[in-house]
């Protein structure tokens, strides 16, 4: 509040603790401290992240050292196509996986709603046998 200097070591301090000593990432510790600025600002007090070099040199070096997210490839036609072609039909094992794998590309379900994960279901959102109906042309069960 009433020293620049005092209060950017300390945000500093707090950088350090939640990046390096916890191990969260850079959008963890952005988001935390731009909450403080909130409630500061809410209380009638300053911007307590205005004018902070030395802070905003922290921030980069801290965003430098965050693990980048793997990012998913798209699924398609062809990757479905690649997919079966490496599958044996005649093994129960390989054809499951192929139905699975259709199954939640031409419903657009996420893995969770139909794979097992990690050794159990999220049974809340799981799809079901029961969970699906058969209609023929006429719209008929």
């Amino acid at each position: 509040g009433r020293d620049p200097v005092a209060d950017e070591e300390e945000l500093l301090k707090f950088v350090f603790w939640m990046g390096v000593t916890l191990g969260y990432q850079y959008s963890t510790v952005h988001v935390t401290l731009y909450a403080i600025r909130y409630m500061h600002i809410m209380q009638g007090v300053n911007d307590v992240l205005k004018d902070k070099p030395r802070l905003a040199l922290a921030k980069l070096g801290l965003k430098r050292l965050s693990h980048k997210p793997r990012r998913k490839i798209a699924a398609t036609i062809a990757l479905l196509r690649d997919i079966m072609a490496h599958q044996d039909l005649t093994k129960w094992e390989d054809l499951l996986a192929i139905t699975a794998v259709s199954f939640g590309f031409f419903f657009l379900l996420r893995a969770s709603e139909y794979l097992n994960s990690q050794g159990g279901a999220y049974l809340e959102y799981v799809i079901r046998v029961g969970s699906l109906t058969f209609l023929d042309a006429a719209g008929h069960e």
